[in-house]
């Protein structure tokens, strides 16, 4: 199964690989496409695809190279999943989706560091730390069928 998960992150990181040049086939050359009688298409994917062979069989030798093994990288992802489950348990045991809105402050910064920063670091990962270490509190947290009713 990670075999089959390393192949297809493979698989798509060549077809990315491959979109600027795809860009720069059309965009300096747009007004030539235009004139074309038939799809630019019936040219342009073809290459595109011949590009993704290229770059399969330049990354190749690389293709099983394994850069993060170690259990310790996914350590601050644990934090993450651990909110993420404990949110989505506490939601649907009340009954009420408001309560998802406690983790989107630490959700959005995981969604911020993951672009714009290349060393994660604890400090910019702190709302995640804490409110993972809380979240599993939610996991106790009254079901909405033993909450006492308004009408009573």
């Amino acid at each position: 199964m990670l075999l089959l998960l390393r192949m297809l992150g493979w698989v798509v990181c060549v077809v990315y690989s491959t979109i600027p040049l795809f860009w720069l086939m059309i965009h300096p050359r747009a007004h030539r496409w235009r004139k074309r009688a038939g799809s630019p298409y019936k040219v342009l994917v073809p290459v595109w695809i011949f590009m993704w062979v290229g770059v399969g069989a330049l990354t190749a030798p690389w293709r099983r190279v394994v850069i993060y093994e170690r259990w310790w990288s996914w350590r601050p992802a644990l934090y993450l999943y651990l909110c993420i489950f404990c949110g989505v348990v506490a939601a649907i045991r009340r009954l009420d989706a408001k309560t998802i809105l406690v983790f989107t402050p630490a959700l959005a910064n995981a969604a911020v560091m993951m672009v714009m920063n290349v060393a994660q670091d604890f400090r910019y990962q702190y709302p995640v730390y804490a409110i993972g270490l809380i979240s599993p509190a939610l996991l106790f947290c009254k079901r909405a069928s033993d909450r006492p009713s308004a009408a009573a």
